[in-house]
């Protein structure tokens, strides 16, 4: 059976696997396809908590503003004294803040960061009615779950020279972030099984939300890093594939941006050793995590391009 990288990317991205049961089902999904490739693979479960969103309410002089919980915790919005980009990160605001958002990349309503208070994100058209508004009210409630998620590891997971890892939860439909790196994986995998001898590949759920601070994104693979720092301690490369497959493939070294997409504990120590594969920034800022993350942003070219460019990393390792 041929895998086929774009229509994955439409099948996986249309389960919508936001967190809890729509992650359950997405791991479910790409077990059932590792079983019908005839890979081998190894399934680590791990406890986590995150977030069950209840409802999101903002009004402007009475009148209803579309609006999408970015909080942790609930609580009220109170005027608009506090207005910012969504891209700032989340350390940046207080206890007694609370918040409404906007990704200035974006015009959907993009929860492109999460805050430990009240908290929403609005498309960029309707800020001229909260600027106009003298009555600002809103609020968000938001539940905690404790929940099981897993990672599945697929290859070496003894001695491997190269460790990959992409993560299959999402913020929306999640084609681009991240079931664009998890087809790559799986293209790697099944076009080219003979990379497993010597690679370890690593599906990681519960990326995108949990409760850890400072940085609640990063938890599947934290998971994977307390149980096996000996491996990434020993192996030549580590890559984490993120975002892959709307435009050229760059592989970002600085730390800043490896940071951002493999958050791990000891990743200082194994940084000159460590890449992200991922489109270029702005691209992905448009429709981060936002309703027009679907798999219409991926085009095949791209996708062929980053195979090509992680089958040679997989070469000179």
């Amino acid at each position: 059976m041929k895998f086929n990288s774009l229509q994955f990317i439409k099948n996986f991205s249309a389960i919508y696997h936001r967190q809890g049961k729509q992650e359950t089902k997405a791991a479910r999904y790409l077990i059932n396809l590792l079983r019908q490739h005839d890979v081998h693979f190894h399934v680590e479960p791990f406890i986590t908590y995150i977030p069950k969103f209840i409802s999101a309410i903002l009004t402007a002089d009475g009148k209803k503003i579309p609006a999408t919980a970015n909080s942790l915790v609930s609580g009220k919005i109170t005027g608009k004294y506090n207005m910012a980009s969504s891209l700032i990160p989340s350390r940046r605001f207080t206890k007694e803040a609370n918040l409404i958002t906007f990704n200035p990349y974006c015009h959907a309503r993009s929860q492109a960061n999460y805050y430990y208070v009240p908290s929403v994100t609005v498309e960029p058209k309707y800020l001229k009615y909260i600027f106009a508004g003298k009555n600002i009210k809103g609020e968000v409630k938001v539940k905690t779950l404790r929940y099981i998620s897993k990672n599945i590891l697929v290859g070496n997971t003894v001695d491997p020279k190269m460790i990959i890892f992409a993560h299959y939860d999402s913020i929306g439909p999640g084609a681009l972030d991240d079931a664009s790196g998890i087809a790559l994986l799986l293209k790697m995998i099944t076009a080219y099984p003979e990379t497993t001898a010597d690679t370890l590949y690593i599906f990681a759920g519960n990326e995108e939300l949990s409760y850890d601070r400072p940085i609640y994104w990063g938890h599947g693979y934290r998971a994977f890093e307390k149980k096996h720092k000996d491996i990434l301690e020993k192996c030549e490369q580590i890559i984490c594939v993120d975002c892959v497959g709307a435009s050229k493939p760059m592989l970002y070294r600085d730390k800043k941006t490896v940071k951002q997409g493999l958050p791990l504990a000891n990743l200082d120590r194994w940084l000159p050793k460590t890449s992200m594969l991922a489109c270029e920034y702005d691209t992905v800022m448009k429709i981060y995590h936002s309703d027009l993350d679907t798999w219409r942003k991926v085009k095949p070219k791209y996708l062929n391009e980053c195979l090509g460019f992680l089958k040679k990393l997989i070469k000179t390792t």
